[in-house]
Parts: structure tokens; sequence; C-alpha cells
């Protein structure tokens, strides 16, 4: 566990450090504040679940829970916390009178815990990209709405978004049988997790079959397809023109030899540590990011113009190793609510920084808010970035960072006006929402 953020100038709004502020550190979370770090900008992550100060240790004791869990659900890996509940299964069923509360006819029926990394621990690791005909259904097929943007101006960002995460896939084989249309010469990072026996099974009585679907005029031909993962694989020596690609092992180490070894538990958790999860991103992030866990964002703070320009969070505290515990306020009579306001400045872009190598072992920001931890140091010499490609020569150019990363909706967002989720009940915590500063916006979501 990191130690409990005491009150700084920083956090009780006398002084604003921060260009951005993130909410959340799952996918979305984490791999926007590690770009903004990469551009120099300072950046504050709140996570509102715990963050583990030996990283190794967490995983065996999340691997012992979930093998003596007599259900194994997606949370079953790590330890409940009152302060921060999440949803169980009567609530994703719209019966129960928990965290969620669902009276319609429809009940969200996803669900996510609540920790360091949120739901991209325990996501399934399937990352296929969208159809073309999806972003123009309604004039491919007169329903719905069109997107106000095409596969082809999102397809960069695909890609970017496949290297940050560590994607395998056959690219022959998802332009042929799937459709999608891929530069070409591009492959994915690592090559093809090789088909299970019941993949291999069903390929065989389903191949070639065809049958009715409502939508089409005539019958569809069946055929079973490989779905892209972001877990470890044979890295794909072709990619990135002959770079090739190092893949991300146990903590965001760089680990060649890393590979799926087919547990069948990625959900909630990968025991090889093949499987991406924004931990490892994390590990990869500039000096200027900071991260406070323990934080749950009750409110965001707007100026008189309209513009957000901060936001207000609550804390609690945990007690022991078990992570149990109440909200820490004043005289214990209260949450202890703590504004953060990020600053407003203009300032040419900065130039990218190279991606930074850790050092495992954290160490405190020397200005940043106690109980944070700086994960990022130089690069040594020799040694790849990990879960991205060896360092390619200056004349080429590489493909954008993403806005996003395919997967899972996390706990935090990075799309300007995303609304919050399902209504959430707690004693101690509201939804969290977010608010960022400068040119980058932010969104919130009831899903942290």
């Amino acid at each position: 566990m990191s130690a409990r953020p005491e009150p700084s100038a920083s956090m009780t709004g006398q002084e604003a450090p921060y260009d951005v502020i993130v909410v959340g550190a799952g996918i979305a979370g984490s791999l926007v504040a590690g770009q903004l770090g990469e551009r120099g900008r300072r950046v504050l992550v709140l996570e509102a679940g715990v963050r583990d100060a030996d990283p190794e240790q967490a995983h065996r004791d999340a691997l012992e829970r979930y093998f003596a869990a007599s259900v194994k659900g997606p949370g079953s890996a790590h330890l409940p916390n009152p302060a921060t509940p999440w949803p169980d299964a009567s609530d994703l069923g719209g019966t129960g009178d928990g965290y969620l509360v669902q009276r319609g006819r429809l009940p969200y029926g996803s669900g996510y815990v609540r920790a360091n990394g949120g739901t991209g621990n325990v996501w399934n690791g399937l990352t296929p990209r969208m159809l073309p005909e999806d972003f123009a259904t309604l004039t491919t097929f007169g329903y719905g709405r069109d997107w106000p943007l095409s596969y082809a101006e999102l397809e960069p960002h695909y890609r970017a978004a496949e290297r940050r995460l560590g994607v395998d896939a056959d690219v022959e084989e998802q332009r042929q049988r799937v459709g999608l249309p891929f530069p070409e010469n591009y492959v994915f990072p690592m090559r093809a997790i090789p088909a299970s026996r019941l993949d291999r099974l069903m390929a065989e009585r389903l191949d070639g079959s065809r049958v009715e679907d409502p939508g089409m005029p005539d019958p569809v031909e069946l055929r079973v397809v490989g779905t892209p993962h972001a877990r470890n694989g044979v890295p794909n020596p072709a990619y990135d023109g002959g770079v090739g690609y190092v893949p991300a092992g146990a903590h965001g180490r760089p680990d060649p030899d890393s590979r799926c070894l087919g547990s069948a538990t990625c959900i909630p958790l990968c025991p090889s540590q093949a499987k991406y999860t924004p931990l490892k991103t994390q590990a990869h992030w500039a000096p200027s990011v900071t991260l406070v866990d323990r934080a749950v964002v009750s409110r965001v703070l707007v100026a008189p113009d309209g513009r957000a320009t901060g936001v207000e969070y609550l804390t609690y505290t945990a007690h022991g190793p078990d992570r149990t515990g109440g909200v820490d306020g004043p005289d214990r009579d209260g949450p202890r609510r703590r504004p953060c306001r990020a600053r407003r400045r203009k300032r040419p872009a900065a130039a990218p920084v190279r991606p930074r190598e850790p050092q495992w072992a954290g160490r405190p920001q020397p200005d940043g808010p106690p109980g944070a931890a700086d994960l990022g140091s130089d690069a040594r010499a020799g040694r790849p970035p990990t879960g991205v490609p060896a360092r390619r020569p200056a004349s080429r150019a590489s493909a954008p960072d993403p806005p996003a990363a395919p997967g899972p909706r996390s706990a935090s967002r990075s799309a300007t006006g995303a609304g919050c989720g399902p209504r959430a009940r707690s004693t101690a915590t509201s939804p969290n929402c977010c608010a960022a500063e400068g040119r980058t916006a932010a969104g919130c979501s009831g899903r942290s």
C-alpha cells in the first residue's frame, strides 16, 4: 500500500502546479497521462483505488485469493473495500439493492473493480477494431447515426493503440476474413495466439456452413476467425518495417520471452502477467506524472466562465493488509474534502520525449503531493522501451499516439462531454468525475 496523501499546498488549492488532472488510472487514464507526461506536461492522476507498494507481492496475493474463491468473478482477486465499493452480480442484473441502483428495463450489465488500474486489471484483453461500416450505419444500413469521423481517420490511432498495448493477431486473416482495411505491409506487433483445441473443433464443424441472417438478403457463410488480443505472444520481427517489438512483461519490464501460457484466467488476472494492464503503462510514466491513490473525486470545480479548473476529492484510510477502512475526515465525523486545481497557461507544444524505462522502486516526488511515487527514470542505454518497438531510425515517421485505447470503458475517459454512468450509491463517496485544464479536455464516468 502507498502512504495516504497528507494535505499540501497543491491539494488545498493554494498552488496549482499541474497542467492536467486525470481522474482514474484505468486504461484510458493511464495512457493519456503517460502521453502528456512524454510531452513535458505536469499531470496529476487521482485514483479511487489503492496502489500497491510491492506489485510482485500484490500479484501473488491476488492469485491466492482467486484460487481460493468459491465463486470466481471479475472481482474475486481483489479485496473488497467498504470505502470504495463496486457492483456485485446482483447489481448487474438489476435485482439487488447494492452499489449500483438500477430500476430501468435494461440494467447496465458490465462489472468493474475499484483498484489502481481499474477494470483494465480484469478485462479479457480483446482488442478488435470496428468495421468501416460501423462508422456509417445511417448511410450504409439506414438506421442509427453516422459517426463524425471515419474508419480511415481513426485507423492510424488504431495502429498506435496496438503498439502501446502490445496486440497480437494475423493481419491477413483480419483483412480477408473480417473485412478490415490495413495499410500495405502493416503487421501487428506480435503474431496471432495459436487457436485452442476448442477453436479448432468449432472451425471444423462450422466453417463453410450457411445460415439465415434477418439483416441480410442472402444466407451468410460462417467461419471461425481469431480475435486480436492485448496479451503477449511471439513478437513479429517484421513489425515496424523490420524494427521488431519488445513485449512488456511483469510490471512493465521489457521481456522478449513473455508469453501467454493459456491459463484461461484473463478475467480476472493473468498468472504469467502476459496480458496488458494499465500498470504496465504506469511503469513508464515520466517523472512529471504524479499518482495519488485513495482519492475519490466528488465534484468538478468550474470557473465563472464555465471552464473546468479542477476537482474536489475525498480521501480514506486503509488499515493493515486487508485494506478495509472508513472515510478520513476531521475528528472522524465527516469526509475530508480536498480541492485540487490545474493551472491555465499558454505555451508552445513540447517536443515528444522518448519513453522512459522505470526504476522499479518508487521514490518520492520532490515537488508533488506526499505519498506519490515517481516511477520514471532515464532509459538505460541498449534497452528499448517496454511495450513499444525498438527505437527506429530518425528518418522514419511514427504513427500518432492514440487518443484512447480499445477495450472496456475504464475509470477515466478522454472524450469531451462524456456522461456519468448509472447512479451510484455509497456511504462515503460519490461517482468520480474529472476535470482537466489547458488544451486537454476530460469527461467523467460513473465507472471509476
